[in-house]
């Protein structure tokens, strides 16, 4: 039996995923108003991956050496799509 997962089920297990083991930071900076910065480390990337596609493909996928990887999203804009979309 196959059964379809929906994007709502998608982004329940992003969100899940990102409390669990996101960082969320900012501030302000001087002379170009706040700043808003995601990132979320992961030794695989293809966990990654999924979590990019459930956020509508927000955000960028890079190795950090050491075998880690990790999805981030550092402007503004994108950051706060991605806290609306996994906040409910």
């Amino acid at each position: 039996m196959f059964i379809e997962v929906t994007w709502r089920e998608k982004l329940a297990r992003a969100a899940g995923f990102f409390n669990g083991e996101g960082t969320t930071w900012g501030g302000p900076r001087k002379n170009r108003g706040p700043r808003l910065a995601l990132s979320l480390p992961q030794k695989d990337p293809r966990e990654l991956e999924e979590f990019r596609k459930a956020v509508y493909g927000l955000g960028n996928i890079c190795h950090r050496g050491t075998g880690m990887w990790v999805w981030q999203v550092q402007n503004w804009r994108d950051a706060q799509a991605v806290l609306a979309m996994l906040w409910p």
